[in-house]
């Protein structure tokens, strides 16, 4: 798993930022557009397969070996996550094309070294003019812990007037089990009221805590870049729409990471956590509504979300895993029953008399079908696994409770706080 620091170039002098700007807006921008366009020619399969067709006129068009090469792996990573959406989404997703003072991609050691001075970090950057050295600045637990782990591949980005150092660095992460969790989260992604609504649960279906993640802002927030554009288009401004678009993806990625970190903060309370999350695969496909209630559902930005929850899941220890979501806010997580009721946010079961907020609803259901996926990984769930059923079926819990010795105890939960729901802000 790679990790991204991101450390701000202190005190650059201007002549040499005037150097790294001019690069990034001028022949580095072109020839990764050019080497963009031949990778959607020639279809390659690695980097190495796009060499041949491009490494010659990068070097013809001013750019250096190290540089020449750092722009091929950056053009065939841009055309390869090109392809995986266009695999998950296919026709909404635009050829990757770069614009403005692009970030300028390095090879460590080669376009990049990476070395010290007395109480300060540096970087030297190849360019065509000659080498620059550049001061990094940030926490210096973070700089030591780069400069120790030898990375790979790092980054130029200018930001307005700053110019910032982003790095990767490969983490190691645990691995683990499904076999040996002890609480399950089922995780709920909506488009109004909250952006995500979570349950954690034992084996034995005991609730023992609920989140929350208000979207009144966000919608609301999103609502008035959509009459933004309107109106720039209306009025034939179309230069200040990319400026709109950047300004709202910017907005949407930041309210996701902190909605996302809110709710990993709030399961480290619980100990070995399963991640359920929903398979939301073509929910766009079928449906026919409104016009503005087209325009929350095919801009909603789910993928995104449960991406960043993903890999933030992942680095704290957790086990994630997408299951079937299918139904999930129909079926009762009482009974299972399908005789139930819905208006708006409220969920009623006709069967056993059960109501609650139908998106809570909706994640109990997915932390079941967390604990049957346990169960079938353990080799106890017989012939009805998470995949399969929606709801609990009868016997779950007797199943569950039966399964926790012969699984040597793992599933029993000590309660090491009491039942709370948490509202991220």
């Amino acid at each position: 798993m790679q990790k991204t620091y991101r450390f701000k170039i202190k005190d650059p002098n201007p002549g040499k930022i005037a150097v790294l700007r001019y690069l990034a807006a001028g022949p580095w921008r072109k020839e990764l557009n050019f080497a963009v366009e031949m990778a959607k020619g020639h279809r390659p399969g690695t980097a190495y397969d796009l060499h041949p067709f491009i490494y010659t006129d990068l070097r013809l068009f001013g750019l250096s070996s190290q540089l020449a090469c750092a722009c091929r792996d950056r053009a065939f990573e841009a055309y390869q996550s090109h392809q995986e959406l266009q695999k998950s989404d296919p026709g909404r997703h635009w050829f990757p094309h770069f614009d403005g003072v692009t970030a300028i991609r390095l090879n460590i050691p080669r376009s990049c070294r990476l070395f010290e001075r007395p109480g300060q970090h540096w970087i030297e950057v190849s360019t065509p003019e000659g080498c620059i050295a550049l001061r990094v600045a940030g926490r210096i637990e973070a700089l030591e812990r780069v400069w120790r782990s030898k990375p790979t591949h790092a980054e130029i980005v200018f930001k307005r007037d700053e110019v910032f150092f982003h790095v990767g660095v490969a983490v190691c992460l645990p691995k683990v089990s499904p076999k040996d969790r002890r609480t399950f989260i089922g995780i709920d992604f909506n488009v109004l009221n909250h952006l995500i609504v979570a349950r954690a649960t034992d084996a034995a279906g005991r609730a023992l805590g609920c989140f929350f993640f208000p979207a009144g802002r966000f919608n609301w927030k999103r609502k008035h870049f959509a009459v933004s554009r309107r109106e720039l288009q209306q009025a034939g401004a179309h230069c200040k729409l990319k400026g709109i678009r950047k300004r709202e993806q910017n907005f949407v990625d930041a309210f996701l990471h902190q909605a996302t970190t809110s709710l990993v903060r709030w399961g480290r309370h619980f100990p070995r956590p399963f991640l359920a999350i929903e398979d939301l695969s073509g929910i766009r496909a079928n449906v026919k509504a409104s016009r503005n209630w087209n325009r929350k559902l095919h801009s909603w930005p789910f993928r995104s979300g449960q991406a960043m929850l993903r890999y933030k899941g992942l680095s704290e220890g957790f086990f994630v895993k997408q299951l079937r979501g299918a139904f999930s806010s129909r079926y009762c997580s009482r009974c299972g029953g399908r005789n139930t009721r819905r208006s708006g946010a409220s969920f009623a079961c006709l069967e056993c008399g059960y109501g609650l907020n139908v998106h809570l609803n909706g994640a109990a259901n997915m932390a079941w079908r967390a604990v049957r996926y346990t169960l079938a990984a353990a080799g106890r769930a017989g012939d009805k696994t998470a995949e399969r059923q929606p709801g609990p079926y009868a016997g779950d819990r007797d199943a569950t409770l039966a399964a926790q010795s012969s699984l040597g105890g793992h599933l029993d939960y000590v309660f090491c706080k009491p039942l709370t729901s948490v509202r991220g802000s």
